[in-house]
């Protein structure tokens, strides 16, 4: 469900089968030169397996990192995901390094060419 909560902020409401919580919210908010989709997803395990991935090989690319999860879908590698399943697969990885990167436990070195994330080693 989409409801403007406020002029220009939109709530999507997405759904959590057999959770109490029902949903979770996430906003929506258009620009002029770029929209923000914000995510206040939950700290989950894929977190963690990617703070793992990048401790044993940091400066991955998201879609590097995506293709080193595990993945509840039937194939035997990542080159067997259909391409539609790898898009949906770096947005989820996305959004988990975002999370991570504002709670202070993955950094960010951008280039012409990619995002590269590292492990913060205090951690």
């Amino acid at each position: 469900m989409v409801e403007e909560v406020y002029k220009g902020i939109y709530r999507i409401g997405v759904p959590l089968p057999g959770n109490p919580l029902k949903e979770l919210n996430s906003y929506y908010l258009p620009g002029d030169e770029r929209d923000l989709l914000i995510d206040t997803g939950f700290n989950k395990d894929e977190c963690r397996e990617a703070l793992d991935i990048l401790a044993a090989d940091p400066g991955l690319t998201a879609y590097e990192i995506t293709s080193r999860m595990k993945w509840k879908i039937h194939a035997d590698s990542w080159s067997d995901f259909p391409a539609a399943q790898k898009w949906f697969a770096v947005g989820e990885c996305l959004s988990h390094l975002d999370h991570l990167v504002l709670e202070g436990k993955v950094s960010v070195k951008e280039t012409e060419e990619a995002r590269y994330y590292y492990k913060v080693s205090n951690i």
